[in-house]
């Protein structure tokens, strides 16, 4: 810290005098007096005094009132993190009143700190450390601090309103969050070598290019040749892709240079002999900033690859071929379908000369802001901001027409949004070198990027950019003010927040299907596939694909696994020093071929998603049974599992209503929490909560049999009529042919009490009412058929079900030949689900069409009731099915 302080110090002085220096550097030394003043509205008020460590003078005396803290845990690194947003107001001491304030100090501790100081904005940023008196072990805070007049005028209300502490911190994040300029007319033309008209980006269009190399250029008339020559260079001779020889062009940014950086380029064009459209340069009006000139570029690209460099030529540009090779594993030369990003990285350069002889300050820096990133932004990636980036048509398409930043910081929001879109991205190691001439002013440009990260991160979970939109532009600042509205209308988008894109449904004959999707799943090793292969466990647990076509996408890694290392204090140590932030490491091919998987390793795999068909509902259709602000209950029709499940998300009960909602639906912002489970086909009462709290409180009660349940099912025969009803005890025996004879079946007892309700004769069923008296998987189903009596059309325990009494079933024992049998019968009816159509995209064969009738099973949950007296009960009306 010392050192840190005195190169600051060093850059302090150097900076004096020059009056377009906006930041100061300070360095302070001081110990804090801190006592508990109060509480108000339940968050404690502290006040705290500030000495000077050598003359002990009161340098800083205030009031300070903690709103909220984030604690970040994390087991297998050496710091842990607490995230604190606070608000401070200054409160001087006279000499009696400091007297008194002594008296009550409970804490004293002392703080060596840089401050980094914005002179115009009134805001600082300070990176302190701490010594608490009798504790040897020292704390590190970042801090940044806004302090206007306006903004300290607001606070005095702030702490006595406890519902405005939320609305501060939106109203900060939007204040803070970046506004992407529009463009002007001339800026959607451009120029190009051999020809001084103006041409319009819109009209010319060549479907035939390949790449488009996006350069964006501020003043660099020094540096820019360099680079166009190795491109070119590469480009008219590489022999991958003898097409691209002919097919590629170059858009020059010039954003908003004084330097005639586009005139040069212009220049460069006709001695490069490059023909007409090959180069196009098009000049910004006012700097945007590298993020807005390279989001300008890529917006006008007709090529069906784009990569963005740098025009320092600090990246080797031949190094595009390794991640095109990159990208075509994920893509297969189909860049208009399926999204990819392959990004170059330098952090196998860490402890290279290129890193290590850099200024002091510099690669502390470095470091800082790496920490940031893996706290706010994006930990899988390495290196997030190298300039050399490559992205496929699709990828372009979901990414860039988002964007709202546009400084330095621009690649993680980049990132983000592939991230949260699910688009693979792969980062590939390339050759870098230091290039003098950089435009990054390292104090001024650090702080920028380090609070642009915050608000880039604050902004998407606030879903701040959804309510701009909403809003508009400056114009509507008074109305945002208005912080009550803002807030009010803030939940409006969280669905955008979380992820719950709304997805393309099909429906058609009474049958809703979800169109096919990517995603990129993540599944945590389960006990039993310790010490297995990972082609053993895709070709056994997930049947979507044959042995030969995972091995396929393992050579291509698109299927890889990510094993966390197991590193002494020691080790983890080096590991940081060196920049690397995470203890994890990707197993990828040709090692992942015979990889045994261990302890908590996961596997990642890039999927198309084809979800399997449900029954339609309809939102009129939907049975509300009750509703209040905890809860909502509803009768869920058969055919659809309640909740997520493999094969089933969208298609799932829950993601239906949260999208398409449900009569009387009053909120756009609820979250539904299913408190118990049905099966898909089973109908009926199906109880969800509206928060957390709500979820666990049914869960418990039904956990520990407070609530009892009533089902109603349509068997086969004539059931007994015995007024204290008929008892079964039988072990509940579930069989799952896929995870064999070892893992596959799973025993439990079971009570389940039966009355019959009527009879009809001439189609030999009865109506009869179920009381489960626990919870088992099936229960109801299993008791029925063992009973003799098995729900008419239960396509699994039923008359002509898989697992019916005739097929030699011992209610007590499952034989390994039994075993077997089932799981061949299984294997036969999992293969006719399938047709012999493919996917056009995944190959995966396609799922034949669902019948509707195949879909409904005689067995309704009707009611769910907690106590006799005083509690609750929820009843539907009675299944068309049991009018017999």
């Amino acid at each position: 810290m010392s050192k840190i302080m005195q190169e600051a110090a060093e850059q302090q002085q150097q900076g004096r005098g020059n009056a377009n220096n906006k930041f100061v550097i300070e360095n302070s030394h001081v110990v804090d007096l801190i006592a508990s003043d109060s509480r108000r509205n339940d968050k404690p008020i502290s006040g705290r005094v500030s000495l000077d460590i050598k003359t002990k003078r009161k340098t800083n005396s205030i009031t300070k009132q903690r709103i909220s803290d984030l604690f970040l845990y994390f087991p297998n690194t050496l710091y842990d993190l607490r995230l604190s947003l606070s608000v401070e107001l200054p409160n001087e001491l006279n000499d009696a009143a400091f007297e008194i304030f002594k008296k009550r100090v409970s804490m004293e501790r002392e703080k060596e700190r840089i401050s980094y100081i914005h002179q115009a904005t009134f805001t600082r940023v300070d990176l302190t450390k701490i010594k608490e008196k009798n504790n040897r072990i020292p704390k590190y805070e970042l801090e940044l601090e806004i302090n206007t007049n306006a903004l300290l005028r607001s606070m005095d209300n702030v702490m006595d309103d406890p519902l405005y502490y939320v609305d501060l911190l939106y109203v900060a994040i939007w204040a803070f969050s970046n506004n992407p300029r529009k463009e002007i007319d001339s800026e959607r033309y451009y120029k190009s070598n051999g020809d001084g008209h103006l041409f319009s980006f819109s009209d010319n269009k060549d479907e035939d290019i390949i790449l488009s190399l996006v350069i964006p250029c501020y003043n660099e008339t020094q540096r820019l040749k360099v680079m166009l020559l190795e491109a070119i260079e590469y480009l008219t001779t590489q022999t991958e892709n003898t097409d691209l020889q002919k097919k590629f062009e170059i858009i020059i940014v010039d954003d908003g240079s004084s330097d005639g950086t586009a005139e040069y380029a212009l220049s460069l064009g006709d001695e490069l002999d490059l023909s007409l459209h090959q180069l196009k340069v098009v000049q910004l009006a006012k700097n945007r900033g590298k993020g807005g000139a390279v989001t300008h570029g890529i917006k006008y690209a007709s090529g069906s690859y784009v990569i963005f460099a740098d025009a320092d030529g600090a990246s080797r540009f031949s190094d595009i071929s390794k991640l095109f090779k990159a990208m075509k594993r994920v893509d297969g030369n189909e860049p208009n379908k399926i999204p990819a990003v392959a990004i170059g990285s330098r952090a196998h350069m860490v402890n290279t000369d290129a890193v290590v002889k850099r200024a002091f300050i510099r690669n502390v820096l470095m470091y800082g802001f790496h920490t940031l990133v893996y706290v706010f932004g994006i930990r899988d990636i390495k290196d997030t901001q190298c300039g050399f980036k490559l992205f496929n048509k699709a990828a372009t398409d979901l990414i860039f027409p988002h964007m709202h930043t546009e400084g330095w910081i621009f690649d993680l929001e980049v990132l983000m949004l592939a991230k949260r879109q699910n688009i693979h991205i792969d980062e590939v190691p390339i050759s870098w070198h230091e290039v003098d001439g950089s435009k990054m002013e390292l104090a001024r440009d650090s702080v920028k990027m380090a609070i642009d990260l915050v608000v880039i991160r604050m902004a998407y979970i606030l879903v701040l950019h959804q309510l701009r939109q909403l809003f508009g532009s400056s114009k509507y600042v008074s109305m945002v003010n208005s912080v009550g509205l803002f807030y009010q209308l803030r939940p409006v988008y969280l669905r955008g927040a979380m992820g719950l894109t709304k997805p393309k449904y099909n429906i058609s004959n009474g049958i809703r299907q979800v169109e096919p999707y990517f995603e990129n799943i993540s599944t945590t090793v389960k006990s039993r596939w310790l010490n297995r292969t990972v082609l053993d466990i895709l070709a056994t647990e997930f049947r979507s694909f044959d042995a030969s076509e995972y091995r396929r996408r393992m050579r291509n890694n698109e299927i890889t696994v990510i094993h966390r290392l197991k590193l002494t204090k020691k080790e983890r140590k080096s590991r940081r020093e060196s920049g690397i932030l995470d203890d994890t490491v990707r197993i990828g091919f040709p090692e992942i071929m015979n990889y045994q998987l261990k302890d908590n390793d996961i596997i990642e795999r890039i999927e198309h998603i084809h979800e399997r068909s449900v029954i339609d509902i309809r939102l009129e259709d939907i049975e509300v049974i009750h509703e209040d602000n905890e809860l909502l209950v509803v009768n869920k029709p058969s055919g659809i599992p309640i909740h997520p499940v493999q094969n089933y998300f969208y298609n799932s009960f829950v993601r239906i209503l949260e999208i398409e909602g449900w009569p009387g639906k009053a909120s756009d912002n609820v979250i539904l929490r299913p408190c118990h489970r049905l099966d898909k086909l089973t109908s009926g009462v199906c109880i969800f909560a509206k928060s957390a709290k709500s979820a666990r409180q049914i869960q418990m009660q039904i956990q520990d049999r407070n609530v009892e349940k009533v089902y109603l099912a349509r068997v086969c025969g004539r059931f007994p009529e015995d007024e204290e009803g008929i008892e079964c005890l039988d072990d509940v025996v579930v069989v799952d042919t896929k995870k064999g004879m070892k893992d596959g079946i799973m025993r439990k007892p079971a009570k389940t009490l039966f009355k019959f309700v009527k009879y009809n004769k001439e189609l030999n069923q009865s109506i009869v009412m179920c009381f489960p008296k626990t919870g088992r998987t099936h229960q109801i189903r299993i008791h029925l058929r063992n009973l003799k009596h098995p729900i008419v059309n239960d396509p699994l325990y039923g008359p002509n079900g898989l697992m019916k009494l005739e097929h030699g079933f011992d209610p007590n024992k499952v034989s390994e030949e039994y075993f077997n049998k089932i799981k061949s019968i299984a294997d036969t009816n999992r293969q006719s689900s399938e047709t012999d159509v493919r996917c056009d995209t995944c190959d995966s064969k396609l799922y034949t069409p669902l019948v509707k009738e195949n879909m409904v099973m005689y067995l309704h949950a009707f009611k769910y009731r907690l106590g006799e007296v005083d509690g609750w009960v929820y009843q539907t009306s009675w299944p068309k099915w049991s009018e017999i």
